[in-house]
């Protein structure tokens, strides 16, 4: 699978310079909190920050010359349960990138069983237990499918929905994001970053 994102920054710690503080609060502003904003960017709000990632994300799949049409599935935070009338925050994102594609269509078909403790709260990242939990709640479209999530680290959510939605629906090869973290520091933070990361392939569940 591969993960397309725009902004990188270290997973631990605090910025080491106001580019990467600017990545970081760029990514709150893209999750929702207002509070922070950054200063080097022109953006003062999360609307713009969303048509910025929209964009810029549509320019990039469409430069990969995907087969039509493009089918965008959001990555559910972990209180968007079945139980839940919780909205992923990752739909936004996901309209953002349909705006500026003609074709593209938003499938918000992805649930948890329950409600998961969020990983940087110390919820797993074993995809095998992430793919048990996740549910394919509706259909989805036939076409290109594209996971999209805010931030991704290990990439454990993007590979249990990859798998499941490979075996129940199409196969998913990319996923676009709005920025990643690495454990080191990245040579460049606002970029568009390209990484492979081996499918999951689960166990009998």
């Amino acid at each position: 699978m591969t993960i397309i994102s725009f902004v990188t920054y270290r997973s631990f710690g605090p910025p080491i310079n106001a580019i990467e503080r600017d990545c970081k609060r760029f990514i709150k502003v893209i999750k929702g909190d207002s509070s922070d904003q950054p200063e080097g960017l022109d953006i003062k709000s999360r609307s713009e920050a969303l048509d910025w990632f929209g964009e810029l994300a549509a320019l990039t799949l469409k430069s990969k010359q995907l087969f039509l049409p493009i089918v965008l599935i959001p990555i559910p935070n972990s209180d968007c349960s079945l139980s839940s009338v919780r909205i992923p925050r990752t739909l936004a994102l996901a309209d953002a990138v349909a705006e500026h594609i003609r074709g593209a269509v938003v499938s918000d078909c992805l649930r948890w069983r329950h409600s998961l403790r969020p990983s940087h709260l110390g919820g797993t990242r074993n995809p095998q237990r992430l793919y048990k939990c996740l549910v394919v709640k509706e259909g989805v479209k036939s076409g290109t499918l594209v996971l999209v999530d805010d931030i991704v680290s290990s990439g454990s959510h993007v590979r249990a929905a990859a798998a499941k939605l490979s075996r129940l629906v199409f196969p998913c090869v990319y996923a676009i994001c709005a920025g990643h973290t690495e454990w080191q520091n990245p040579s460049h933070c606002f970029s568009i970053g390209e990484r492979v990361i081996p499918d999951f392939r689960p166990g009998h569940c």
